[in-house]
């Protein structure tokens, strides 16, 4: 296709307008060098992806999917989110600090600023829920998490736990919590290679690494800012329009057919969305291929979220944690919302790794949670529960189970022309937000032929 100018035309698509398809073609639109058409399709009527909002009950304010947040050390999202002026949106912890209840009482998972792994030297020494000895343990697996974690993908979490002489309490109130809230997937099943990456990255890597960092917005609001930014760049994004097949003509990718039957030409096309729906798209010729096809192994980790809102403030904190029960991270929404009229009154759960209460009832959920918060809060025993809400979110993330790492495809095909992007796809990263942007970043850029 030739331009105004007589030149021909390159014209790149990318399918899905989650965070790694808007991080795509952000960088087209940064580095595509000549003249270039980038057109975004996105079979729901909003950008986002997995990580969107919802209008729900006045109590509860604007509602996320789920209770998104960052490390210290995912400065892909940072970079993607100030491009597109929304740099403001995440205030990140000064230092890691995680107040942590389990069998009636308090600790604190806390870092200081210090060099490297001495950051963890309050949580090593320090973390009530452990023995001595148990911590004595910690002291030795802060070590052994600077292995190469590569071989490590076949052998499940727990059992390199065990083997470094990690009891059962010590995994399921410190590794375990930390671990489940990074991969979305528990210790027992987690791959120990993608586990021990994870924590080299973020927790263990340095105390700048480890802080969480929170959203300030709606998460819907970040999907409708990327597009918009993306539109005044030129990008034709196109919402409610869904892809029923991936063109293939002459082995190499020519562009792709929407549900109503219409062509859209395409020199290039990045794929991001999920494994289950990019099979769903491809020919089947191309299907039967091993590499798209071993896709099929690959399965989701849920996670389940519930929205809470008390007549009164019953969280003094950004967030708490629970070692032990059906609740594990417990955050001050209404402070992170800056909404001063909820601060401490209206509260998400975030429930990850959830198929083990897969088979109760929303209310049953409900009550357990709030009967565990009323427990560890004193403010909150007196306190009437104004509002409820329960999210469940069947495909939250990859199972990041032992054996996954192969799966996980880079973002070449062996079909010229196609791309793949997903937190789910090779990056390195556990399937999160960063993994996500990362992805979109790496199809883009060898798309287009630029150098990191």
């Amino acid at each position: 296709m030739a331009s105004e100018s007589g030149v021909n035309e390159r014209r790149m698509m990318v399918i899905g307008a989650g965070w790694a398809g808007l991080a795509a073609a952000q960088h087209l639109v940064l580095h595509a060098s000549g003249p270039t058409a980038v057109t975004v399709v996105e079979g729901r009527p909003r950008a986002g992806g997995r990580a969107f909002s919802f209008a729900g009950p006045t109590a509860l304010e604007a509602l996320d999917n789920g209770q998104h947040i960052l490390l210290g050390c995912c400065d892909r999202v940072m970079q993607f989110l100030t491009a597109i002026g929304m740099g403001q949106v995440v205030r990140f912890q000064p230092r890691l600090r995680v107040p942590v209840f389990c069998s009636g009482r308090w600790s604190t998972i806390a870092s200081r600023a210090l060099p490297g792994v001495l950051h963890l030297l309050p949580t090593l020494t320090g973390y009530q829920h452990l023995s001595r000895a148990e911590r004595l343990g910690m002291v030795r697996m802060v070590r052994a998490l600077q292995v190469d974690p590569a071989p490590l993908d076949d052998v499940s979490f727990r059992d390199w736990l065990r083997r470094y002489g990690q009891s059962d309490a010590a995994i399921r109130r410190l590794w375990d919590l930390v671990g489940v809230s990074v991969l979305n997937t528990r210790a027992e099943e987690a791959s120990a290679g993608q586990a021990v990456r994870a924590f080299q990255m973020g927790v263990v890597r340095s105390w700048r690494a480890g802080r969480l960092g929170f959203f300030q917005v709606p998460l819907g609001d970040v999907g409708t800012r990327a597009a918009e930014w993306l539109q005044r760049r030129g990008v034709d994004v196109r919402l409610n329009t869904s892809v029923r097949e991936v063109v293939v003509r002459d082995g190499r990718v020519a562009g792709v057919r929407l549900r109503d039957g219409r062509m859209v030409p395409a020199d290039t096309v990045i794929a991001a969305v999920p494994p289950d729906a990019l099979l769903r798209i491809l020919p089947e010729a191309v299907r039967q291929d091993r590499y798209f096809g071993d896709l099929r192994q690959l399965k989701w980790s849920p996670i389940l979220n519930v929205y809470l809102r008390f007549d009164r403030p019953v969280l003094r904190e950004d967030l708490a944690a629970f070692a032990e029960g059906t609740s594990q991270f417990v955050f001050n929404r209404g402070r992170l919302l800056g909404l001063k009229d909820a601060d401490g009154s209206l509260l998400s759960v975030s429930i990850s790794a959830a198929d083990l209460i897969r088979s109760l009832d929303a209310d049953e959920v409900a009550r357990r949670v709030v009967s565990e918060i009323r427990a560890a809060f004193p403010a909150a025993r007196d306190a009437s529960l104004v509002a409820s809400r329960t999210i469940w979110q069947p495909q939250a993330t990859l199972l990041q189970s032992a054996g996954t790492a192969r799966l996980r495809r880079s973002c070449r095909t062996p079909l010229p022309g196609l791309w793949l992007a997903g937190d789910w796809t090779d990056t390195g990263w556990p399937a999160c937000l960063e993994g996500a942007v990362r992805s979109g970043e790496a199809a883009a850029r060898e798309a287009v032929g630029t150098v990191a």
